[in-house]
């Protein structure tokens, strides 16, 4: 039979991406979305815009976590 090898979410983004996620986040002055966010980090990396459209749920993964580890608020669900 055939099975479906599910990939863990902190997986998604290699360690300099979650750093330049964690980065972007820390940068935050006031709200943000999550394209902002991703915008933000493909810049600190030095990527094109878009460059982490593709890794959308590891960053929401990371946002999520850090807003609710900061009890930040003005992270948005936009994509």
């Amino acid at each position: 039979g055939s099975f479906l090898v599910l990939r863990s979410v902190d997986l998604m983004l290699s360690n300099r991406e979650r750093a330049a996620v964690l980065r972007a986040i820390a940068e935050i002055d006031g709200k943000a979305t999550q394209k902002t966010i991703r915008r933000n980090a493909e810049a600190i990396l030095g990527m094109t815009s878009g460059g982490l459209d593709a890794k959308k749920v590891g960053v929401r993964h990371i946002c999520f976590k850090e807003v609710w580890k900061l009890g930040l608020e003005g992270v948005g669900p936009a994509a």
